[in-house]
């Protein structure tokens, strides 16, 4: 009759005879094992009869008999295959070879059967098959017989030579040259640092831990694991170099008009501190107002290649006016952070606070700006391999230190347009913490320490109306590593993952309208867009505050 016997550890006994049928094809009767056995004198595997042997799965019997329309697993997971143990062993059903999550990938041979009447069950090639039914074309599978013992014996196709255990390679000192535009061969994997090669030791390391059947699945798990390090990787630090500087716009700038007039404090939306600007005028606000405050609400999406994530915070600050040709002021920014996409998740928040200056000589306008960021982010990333997830965690800090000098001259185009072009240069520092990932499959990364000399150039437009202003504005920086680990290295495992931390072309634009609410008080609306050669991207808008005192 139908029956299910289902086991996960552990023992069965079983005094006489088991018997494993069904006559409905539809409802077969079924014996499932996973780390378990049954001891019985006889087992019969009748018609519409399943057995499923798992792992460590075992039957041991005086007879075992599985007849036509019945059907054997012998499923490869975790150390090993399902077997079976009878002194007359009898194997005239189907007989199916799977593999799901077999640990030890240096291991080619696992037994399944041992008997010393075996019946059914000859030497010869198999299909050997993954868990969604595909077959091997990474291994050739055969049934091997030695002695009373009958095997899965497995070799590499098409000359594929499974890894070894390499000695870690030592980490480069200096910058890399060009990656090459080919991958390159399995059998002999690079240690140029770039980012082709974490393609293979990645792949190295998989099929070290776990036997994968099927070029795909190899590529596609590969893929997953490289993108998520990846996005880790370039977010931590081009969104702290990005997340620097996001409101250092909060400066007084002077505009030719029939009289001296206070510049409109305008905090505004520059992610990079090359893109520091200046500050829309107010419509004839006399220049009595000494102090300016400001408050601003913060919302935006950042992305790496495809994926996207998320910012949203306040920042706020104070300049004030000495004299006629010099200002000062401070600001500070609390942003959180979030980006979750599916395998990965980042959460964290960015805590910033700097100071800024303007000196007016003439129609010419010096800036300096000197900040410090702290980054601090909770990774979360896991990937699947043949239905079991493997999930790695991490938690780490990030500071980012910025020196900016800039200068621009302003055409007045008439009394209520002015054109700015302006350049500088700018010295980023950035550092980073040692931690570990905790889980399968993680990484290490040591402390970092870097520098890098930004040049920066740009354009900016602005106009002044009756009751409001507006500005666009359009830059770039070109950044030049001049000490400390441009290219570094994570330990996976036993391979190492190159990374650069160097951005070298970073584009601009931006734009923004400001209102008048009252004669002391403004309310300005403001859009940024960035782009860099490696990818990353950003988009932001701010709703502001200011009043004069």
């Amino acid at each position: 009759g139908l029956g299910w016997i289902v086991g996960r550890g552990g023992t069965i006994n079983v005094s006489n005879t088991l018997y494993n049928y069904s006559l409905d094809s539809s409802l077969p009767s079924k014996i499932d094992l996973e780390n378990s056995t049954i001891q019985a004198k006889t087992l019969l595997n009748r018609e519409n009869g399943e057995i499923y042997l798992k792992d460590k799965a075992h039957i041991e019997a005086t007879t075992f008999t599985s007849d036509t329309n019945s059907k054997v697993v012998f499923i490869g997971n975790g150390d090993g295959f399902g077997s079976i143990t009878a002194q007359n062993l009898t194997l005239n059903g189907d007989k199916i070879y799977q593999v799901q999550l077999l640990k030890n990938a240096l291991k080619l041979k696992y037994l399944i059967a041992t008997s010393t009447n075996l019946q059914g069950l000859s030497d010869g090639d198999i299909n050997l098959i993954d868990n969604n039914g595909i077959i091997s074309d990474r291994y050739q599978a055969q049934i091997v017989t030695e002695g009373n013992d009958t095997y899965i014996q497995l070799t590499p196709k098409d000359g594929y030579v499974p890894p070894t255990l390499p000695t870690p390679p030592t980490p480069p000192t200096t910058t890399p040259s060009t990656p090459p535009t080919t991958s390159p061969s399995p059998q002999s994997p690079t240690t140029t640092p770039n980012y082709i090669s974490n393609t293979h030791s990645i792949q190295t390391e998989l099929t070290k831990q776990y036997l994968i059947l099927t070029t795909s699945t190899l590529e596609q798990t590969t893929q997953t694991i490289l993108s998520q390090i990846e996005q880790i990787q370039a977010l931590k630090s081009i969104s702290t170099y990005a997340l620097s500087n996001l409101y250092n716009r909060s400066i007084q700038a002077q505009i030719k008009q029939p009289k001296p007039l206070l510049a409109y404090n305008q905090p505004t939306l520059y992610p990079m501190p090359y893109t520091q600007g200046d500050y829309l005028p107010p419509p004839l606000i006399e220049r009595e107002k000494k102090l300016s405050v400001f408050a601003n609400l913060i919302g935006g999406v950042f992305g790496y290649d495809s994926h996207l994530g998320g910012n949203y915070g306040i920042n706020a600050g104070a300049d004030y006016l000495l004299g006629d040709s010099l200002f000062l002021g401070g600001y500070g920014v609390l942003l959180g952070k979030t980006l979750q996409q599916e395998g990965l998740q980042m959460q964290g928040f960015q805590f910033e606070l700097g100071g800024y200056g303007r000196y007016l000589l003439s129609d010419w306008e010096f800036d300096t700006t000197l900040s410090y960021a702290l980054l601090a982010l909770s990774t979360q990333r896991a990937f699947t391999l043949y239905s079991q997830t493997f999930s790695q965690n991490a938690s780490f800090n990030t500071h980012f230190f910025n020196l900016e000098e800039r200068v621009g001259y302003r055409f007045a185009l008439s009394d209520f347009d002015t054109l700015k072009p302006f350049g500088g240069v700018a010295l980023h520092i950035y550092s980073q913490p040692s931690y570990e990932e905790s889980g399968d499959f993680s990484y290490t990364q040591n402390a970092m320490f870097y520098g890098a000399l930004g040049l920066l150039a740009g354009l900016e437009y602005r106009k002044v109306f009756q009751s409001s202003s507006i500005y666009l504005g359009a830059s770039f920086l070109y950044q030049l590593p001049i000490f400390g680990d441009m290219t570094y290295s994570l330990q996976y495992l036993d391979s190492l993952l190159y990374f650069k931390n160097s951005q070298d072309f970073i584009a601009q634009v931006q734009g923004g309208v400001d209102f008048t609410l009252t004669p002391r008080s403004f309310l300005s609306l403001d859009l940024n867009y960035r782009h860099s050669l490696s990818n990353y991207f950003d988009v932001d808008f701010m709703l502001g505050y200011r009043h004069l005192f």
